[in-house]
C-alpha cells in the first residue's frame, strides 16, 4: 500500500517537460490496449523525475483504490491544473481517454516549445545587460580608483563635477561597508518586491502594469491571446462545451487581471446571450483579427479550427517580433555600454589633464 503521508508529495510541483512527456507515453500505452493502472506503472517506472515518479505512484495508488482517474489526478494540484483533469474526466465519461491524453500532450508540446523559443530570444539581451553592468562595476571598484589615485592628493582648481561624483562613488565602492550596503539594499528590495507580489493585490497591480508597459505590453497582450486561444481549443476539442471551457480556461491561465478583465466579463455576456466572438470583442483585449476568426468559426461550426489558426498565427506574430525586438535591442544596448565607459574615462582622465596643464615648466 501507498504510503501518502510519508511522502507527502500534496504540494510539490514537477517539470513541465515531464508532464508532456507523461501524457504522451500514457496516450500510446492506452492506445495500444494497454490498461490505465498498467500504463500508469509503466511511465512510473520509466520516468528519471523524481517527483512525477512518486506522483505517478500515488495516482496509481488511488485508482486502484476505486478512484475515477481524474480524481486521483486531482489530488496534485501543483502539478495537474483544472485543464487537465476536466479533459481527463471527460474522457472517461466518453472512452475517448488515449485521444484526450494525446491533445493534452499535444498542447503542452506547443505551450513548452514556444516558452523555449521567447527564452531563447531574451536569453543574449540578458546577457549582454549582465555583462554591462559587471564591466562598469569593475571600472569603478577597481580601474578607475587605480587612475585617479594619481590625482586624489592634488589640489585640482575647478575640477569637473563629474569627476567629483566618478571619486566619490569609486571611494564608497572601495569601502567594504558601502559594498555591503548596496547588496543589502538589493536584497532588501527584491525581498520586499516578492512578498508584494505574493498578495492578490500585489500580484493583480503587477500583472496590470506589465501589459501597460510600452513595446512590450503589446507582445505580452498577445501571447495572451495565444494561451487563451490554445486552452480554449484544446478544451473545446476535447468535447467540452464552450462555456465550461472558458470558465476552466480562466481557472488555469493563472493571471487574475486577465480573468477578472477577460474571463469574467465573457462569460458575463454570453450569458446574457451574445456569442463568444462579440463578447471578446466587447472587452477590448482581443484584436479585430481575432475576434473575425472566432465569428467565422460560430457560424461555420469550425470554432476548434479557427482558435488552432488563431494560436498559429500569433505565435509565429510574436516569435518573429520579439526576434526583431531584440536584435534592435542589442545593438542599442552595445552602444550605450560603449558610449557610458567612454564618458566614465573621460571623467577619470580630466584631471589627469589639468595636473598635466598646470604644471609650470
Amino acid at each position: 500500500m501507498f504510503n501518502f503521508e510519508k511522502k507527502n508529495i500534496l504540494n510539490r510541483k514537477t517539470h513541465e517537460q515531464s508532464r508532456a512527456v507523461l501524457f504522451r507515453e500514457l496516450a500510446t500505452l492506452i492506445n495500444s490496449g494497454v490498461t490505465a493502472v498498467r500504463a500508469l506503472e509503466v511511465v512510473s517506472e520509466q520516468t528519471e523525475d523524481k517527483v512525477m515518479k512518486e506522483v505517478l505512484e500515488s495516482i496509481t495508488a488511488h485508482v486502484e483504490m476505486g478512484f475515477p482517474i481524474n480524481r486521483a489526478f486531482s489530488k496534485h494540484p501543483n502539478v495537474f491544473t483544472y485543464l487537465h483533469t476536466g479533459m481527463i474526466r471527460t474522457a472517461e465519461e466518453s472512452g475517448t481517454l488515449h485521444c484526450i491524453l494525446e491533445q493534452l500532450a499535444q498542447f503542452e508540446e506547443r505551450d513548452l516549445l514556444f516558452k523555449r523559443k521567447i527564452r531563447a530570444a531574451l536569453t543574449y539581451p540578458a546577457f549582454v545587460i549582465f555583462v554591462s553592468l559587471g564591466v562598469v562595476f569593475i571600472l569603478l571598484r577597481f580601474i578607475i580608483p587605480a587612475i585617479l589615485s594619481t590625482v586624489r592628493d592634488v589640489d585640482v582648481t575647478g575640477i569637473a563635477l563629474t569627476t567629483r561624483a566618478l571619486l566619490a562613488v569609486s571611494r564608497f565602492l572601495e569601502n567594504p561597508w558601502g559594498f555591503m550596503i548596496i547588496i543589502s539594499i538589493f536584497l532588501m528590495w527584491v525581498l520586499l518586491a516578492r512578498i508584494y507580489i505574493a498578495t492578490p493585490q500585489g500580484k493583480f497591480h503587477i500583472e496590470k502594469v506589465k501589459f501597460s508597459l510600452p513595446i512590450i505590453g503589446k507582445y505580452l497582450q498577445k501571447i495572451m491571446v495565444i494561451r487563451i486561444c490554445s486552452l480554449v481549443e484544446t478544451l473545446y476539442r476535447a468535447g467540452i462545451p464552450a462555456m465550461d471551457a472558458l470558465r476552466i480556461a480562466g481557472e488555469v491561465i493563472g493571471n487574475e487581471y486577465v480573468k477578472e478583465n477577460v474571463f469574467d466579463i465573457v462569460s458575463e455576456r454570453i450569458r446574457e446571450g451574445d456569442g463568444i466572438a462579440r463578447a471578446m470583442e466587447l472587452t477590448g483585449a482581443f484584436p479585430q483579427l481575432v475576434t473575425q476568426m472566432i465569428a467565422v468559426g460560430e457560424d461555420t461550426g469550425k470554432l476548434g479550427f479557427m482558435l488552432k489558426k488563431v494560436t498559429d498565427i500569433f505565435a509565429v506574430e510574436v516569435e518573429c517580433g520579439i526576434q526583431q525586438l531584440t536584435s534592435l535591442i542589442e545593438p542599442v544596448m552595445i552602444t550605450g555600454l560603449g558610449v557610458f565607459t567612454c564618458l566614465i574615462l573621460l571623467a577619470a582622465f580630466l584631471p589627469i589633464y589639468q595636473v598635466i596643464g598646470n604644471i609650470k615648466i
